[in-house]
């Protein structure tokens, strides 16, 4: 639904701090499971109770999109995607990076909906390993330098797994990349052949205005 605000996703350095927010509401969320095996009377209510809070922020949430990007909910309060990047530490999913090819060209975190400073990342340590990460592989895909990579639980087994393998394809570099001179190839045709019809429609239409009309021909 908030696919066309992407580009508003915020992506200062107090924004990505805001992300420890979700911490707030994943601790309850942590409680929460220990809370419902004890024998409270009040068990279910204190479930009602933080449902309800999680429900009433998420709907909220949808009034900021416009002015948020897409992901303001999983970026910055969403206590089960937090669950699901801890998950992802037992998985050993993270996405490495070669420091020696990476251009500061910002196109990663550009990409990022999350708002993760990839680049930053890829600068600092050599790789992108933070539970914010929803495994989207935009960054990876939108590299020109092939610079990203995936790597779970079976790098334990293989380095590095190739994006290809999580059904994404690399970005083709800028330079040189024969895919990219096929696409301009192609690009050139079809404006060669919209530019003939064009003119043709043109030259028919000035024809048909020098034509007397049927009332000035008839007697």
């Amino acid at each position: 639904m908030g696919a066309a605000f992407r580009k508003e996703t915020i992506k200062t350095e107090t924004a990505w701090k805001f992300t420890h927010l979700k911490w707030v509401l994943t601790s309850f969320y942590f409680a929460l499971f220990i809370i419902v095996l004890l024998p409270f009377s009040k068990t279910k209510l204190i479930a009602d109770a933080f449902l309800s809070i999680v429900g009433v922020v998420y709907f909220t949430s949808f009034l900021f999109i416009p002015l948020t990007g897409n992901r303001n909910w999983c970026s910055w309060l969403c206590p089960y995607g937090q669950t699901f990047g801890v998950l992802n530490k037992v998985g050993f999913y993270k996405i490495n990076a070669d420091q020696e090819k990476c251009i500061p060209c910002g196109r990663c975190t550009k990409e990022c909906d999350m708002g993760i400073p990839v680049q930053q990342f890829v600068k600092t340590k050599g790789e992108v390993n933070v539970p914010d990460c929803v495994g989207c592989g935009r960054c990876v895909t939108t590299c020109p330098k092939g610079v990203l990579k995936f790597t779970d639980v079976r790098g334990l087994f293989k380095k590095t797994v190739p994006p290809e393998s999580h059904g994404v394809q690399a970005a083709p570099e800028e330079k040189g990349d024969p895919s990219l001179a096929a696409l301009s190839q192609t690009t050139e045709d079809v404006e060669g052949i919209i530019a003939e019809v064009q003119s043709t429609v043109r030259d028919d239409v000035v024809e048909i205005r020098k034509r007397p009309s049927d009332s000035q021909q008839m007697p």
